[in-house]
């Protein structure tokens, strides 16, 4: 029996009475050696970790029995695909209007949600935050993070892998990525309009787009293909506040859009990836 988190496997069996301890034996397909750990007395399981996603690996156990003072041979060898997550992409940073900070990357239609950890340069203690399901990007009020100092992000993706016992898998942490906020940076906004998000970038069905508007407004969302013919068009009388417009891409063919959001002569733009 197999368990998956963060790129480990639990390899577990049932307990013998007459077992004094074990040892699990495994390796990675095609190798010519295997790796023997033992085992406490009474357990009846081993974590083996780190594993590379995709990879096929091989494992058996055995058992010690002190009243025969002998190893029994190994069990049925097992062959087990550890599942691949992958890291997202694409990692960028920029700072709301009123000086908070985003943090977006790219993912892939797997990832179920994201954790993301920070911690400024020369210090050893992380700050780690969760991430809304379906949300490729994280804001981080103003005050956590200080204008001038440089800061070390890293990002991990928790992907649908329909493996054993059908568990999520977490990926390893991203490579660091480096983040100085400077003052004035702002997102692009229009007549107190700011386009939070657009997401689940890359989407199969729908896609959310995310505004914060200061006060009641006329707005035009469109999707427009990259030789820029109008696909979707949708109107909305939007209140002060934040707001989600959810448009459904299901029926669009695979490949790149662009979400234009226009207010009047004003107007934002953004890309996405129909998959």
């Amino acid at each position: 029996w197999f368990s998956n988190s963060m790129q480990r496997v639990t390899f577990s069996w049932d307990a013998d009475a007459n077992a004094d301890q074990y040892q699990v034996r495994w390796k990675q397909q095609g190798a010519a050696s295997w790796n023997n750990i033992g085992n406490s007395p009474g357990n009846d399981f081993k974590s083996i970790f780190p594993l590379t996603g995709g990879a096929t690996y091989q494992f058996g156990v055995r058992k010690y029995c002190l009243a025969e003072t002998q190893w029994s041979v190994y069990s049925t060898t097992i062959t087990f695909t550890q599942p691949l997550c992958l890291a997202p992409t694409g990692v960028a940073f920029s700072k709301y209007a009123n000086g908070d900070h985003k943090i977006e990357w790219t993912g892939t239609g797997d990832h179920v949600k994201y954790q993301v950890r920070y911690r400024a340069v020369g210090t050893t203690s992380w700050t780690t935050l969760g991430v809304t399901p379906g949300q490729a990007f994280k804001r981080i009020a103003a005050s956590q993070m200080a204008d001038g100092t440089t800061y070390e992000v890293r990002i991990r993706s928790l992907c649908n892998t329909n493996g054993p016992n059908s568990q999520n898998v977490w990926s390893f942490y991203s490579p660091y990525y480096n983040y100085t906020p400077a003052a004035g940076a702002r997102l692009p906004q229009m007549n107190g309009l700011t386009v939070e998000n657009v997401y689940p970038n890359p989407t199969s069905e729908m896609l959310n787009v995310s505004l914060s508007v200061e006060a009641q407004r006329d707005v035009e969302i469109r999707v427009v293909d990259l030789v820029g013919r109008t696909i979707m068009n949708r109107s909305v009388n939007l209140g002060a506040g934040f707001h989600t417009e959810q448009l459904d891409v299901k029926g669009l063919d695979n490949g790149y859009y662009m979400v234009i959001i226009q207010d009047g002569e004003d107007q934002i733009t953004t890309k996405f990836m129909k998959m």
